[in-house]
């Protein structure tokens, strides 16, 4: 009879460590494509209050981030209607009766999301470099 055995301690211990710089490269390239992607909807929002730009931020979520523009401070009655609305939508996306869209935040996204994709993408490779054998 012939026996083969296969020792999977390291095999599990190398996989653990693997997946734990993987989930923290994850995290860091998330914060940092978050920053970029707030740096850039702040640089093409329009200046003509400050408020909207002033509203911005890049905040930190259970399972990852996320930027938020507009709320509160962006929200206003207009024209005595009895509702309010939030401009920085009407900003990013217009109106029916012709207010033309001047999007910020898509623009913004799609840059961080190229560049997310290529850092997590140099991230995956440099670490699974580290743990070839």
């Amino acid at each position: 009879m012939i026996r083969a055995s296969v020792n999977t301690t390291q095999f599990r211990a190398n996989f653990a460590a693997y997946a734990r710089e993987v989930k923290e490269m994850s995290d860091q390239a998330g914060e940092r494509s978050a920053c970029a992607m707030m740096n850039q909807m702040k640089r093409i929002a329009p200046r003509k209050t400050g408020k909207l730009i002033s509203t911005i931020e890049a905040v930190k979520v259970q399972d990852g981030w996320e930027v938020h523009s507009g709320g509160a401070v962006t929200t206003k009655r207009v024209g005595g209607r009895s509702f309010a609305f939030d401009y920085a939508l009407i900003q990013e996306f217009g109106t029916k009766s012709g207010r033309r869209a001047d999007p910020y935040h898509r623009p913004a996204r799609s840059k961080a999301r190229k560049s997310h994709r290529a850092r997590i993408r140099a991230g995956i490779k440099r670490i699974a470099r580290k743990y070839s054998p």
